[in-house]
């Protein structure tokens, strides 16, 4: 059996990369529930502005 090393630049083999870097993954903002609202919220870029 492979001796695992743990410490500083080790190269971690993830599966789910190539799909990220492919655009086939699926991330969480991507899942929207039956029934979901949708919020959008504006705010005034002047702090304390006077009309």
């Amino acid at each position: 059996m492979e001796q695992l090393r743990f410490g500083m630049a080790q190269p971690l083999k993830r599966r789910e990369d190539v799909r990220f870097l492919t655009g086939t993954g699926r991330y969480v903002a991507d899942l929207v529930p039956q029934g979901a609202l949708w919020a959008a919220f504006l705010r005034s870029d002047m702090r304390m502005a006077r009309s």
